[in-house]
């Protein structure tokens, strides 16, 4: 699943595109511009090219929008590879009943996982985003992003708890969970989205972005249920497709 090599993907488009554009200086003669691309900065100057982007992101009745705002900075004498920081706020539901599992890692490794059957689930979340770029062609892109830290919300929700123990089988309350933070893998906590895309951009303001997206979604129960477990997660891999404007 998309989740599991997000992080290699992430690791091997630094190594492969941030090294070699850090170490390309810029040309004396002055490049083209092409419609999507703007022209490029002054040696030894870096450009910060603020930018609002918009995504709706779907798969078996799943669903993820985000609205975000980053500063992306270029580096190298080219700037064809940029890292941006920013903040996004991103909102998950489904129109079907979907298992969230045991989230808690020491409980999920030793294999004492129990699971809530949530129907109708809707959850929110404002994060620190970073993202990472390169200009593979003038107006043409490959980049990702990740939620970093931040908080999440959403109202209270009853879902199926299913435990080899009756008492402890039912209705159960549960919410989203209030903390979010990206650690990797089943170690992240909350509701934390990544993006991984192509971006087209047919002026210097207007893209149109296409990829895959993980989102983790996470409630925690009112009351701790088997092996004190109060966390549980669902993870959906989804098509999405976005806009961008840049200022």
């Amino acid at each position: 699943m998309f989740r599991n090599v997000v992080a290699g993907l992430g690791v091997s488009f630094v190594l492969g595109f941030a090294i070699p554009a850090a170490a390309v200086s810029s040309e004396s003669a002055a490049p083209l511009v092409s419609p999507g691309r703007l022209p490029d900065p002054p040696a030894g100057h870096t450009e910060v090219q603020n930018i609002f982007d918009v995504a709706v992101a779907a798969v078996e009745q799943r669903w993820v929008t985000s609205l975000g705002f980053a500063a992306h900075y270029g580096f190298g004498g080219s700037q064809k590879f940029r890292m941006g920081f920013g903040v996004r706020y991103s909102t998950f539901w489904a129109g079907r009943s979907i298992p969230f599992s045991t989230a808690d890692y020491a409980l999920a490794d030793s294999n004492q996982v129990s699971t809530l059957q949530m129907s109708n689930t809707q959850t929110h979340s404002i994060n620190a985003v970073l993202h990472v770029r390169y200009d593979v062609h003038p107006g043409w892109q490959l980049g990702m992003n990740f939620d970093l830290i931040g908080f999440g919300f959403g109202p209270p929700q009853v879902g199926q708890y299913t435990s080899s123990d009756p008492a402890l089988s039912g209705p159960q309350q549960a919410r989203a969970s209030a903390f979010n933070l990206f650690l990797g893998g089943s170690r992240n906590r909350g509701q934390l989205l990544s993006e991984f895309y192509f971006a087209h951009w047919p002026s210097a303001q207007w893209g149109l972005r296409v990829g895959y997206s993980a989102f983790v979604s996470e409630v925690r129960t009112d009351v701790p249920r088997d092996f004190g477990s109060s966390r549980y997660r669902a993870w959906s891999d989804l098509f999405f497709v976005g806009a961008s404007y840049r200022l």
